[in-house]
């Protein structure tokens, strides 16, 4: 990151410790929910969160974060490769960039995983199940 990205090396930005690596306020947590800090773009690089995941016996996972082009895209592109089922909430999602925005959410959608709206992830979560409805044909 710090040879493509020196402007945030330079700020000290995204380091443990700093306001901007913590939860963004109203992303509050249970206490005995855990936290993964990651290092790079993807959140299953070099943390233990695929394998929390497959201890829990979670095989469905819904992602939204920013930035869409990088830490969303990356983490989805490693989810959907280990066989997660993964859905992404569109407007959970935001990037510096609104054509790279589209454009992930397009990658994403070919192959890793369904990008879904907040009102079909809400019904979804509502009904007690991760049933969205099919993609549109």
């Amino acid at each position: 990151v710090g040879e493509l990205r020196p402007d945030l090396a330079r700020i000290h930005a995204l380091r443990a410790g700093t306001p901007d690596a913590d939860l963004a306020p109203g992303a509050d947590r249970d206490e005995d929910e855990p936290v993964f800090d990651r290092t790079r773009f993807s959140a299953l690089f070099g943390t233990h969160l695929e394998d929390w995941l497959r201890a829990a016996g979670i095989d469905t996972v819904v992602v939204g974060g920013v930035t869409t082009s990088l830490a969303v895209e990356c983490t989805v592109r490693d989810l959907g490769s280990r066989d997660f089922k993964v859905f992404v909430v569109r407007e959970a999602c935001g990037d510096l960039d609104d054509t790279a925005h589209a454009a992930a959410l397009a990658a994403m959608a070919s192959g890793f995983a369904r990008v879904v709206g907040e009102g079909d992830a809400t019904a979804a979560w509502s009904g007690g199940g991760c049933d969205f409805p099919p993609p549109a044909s």
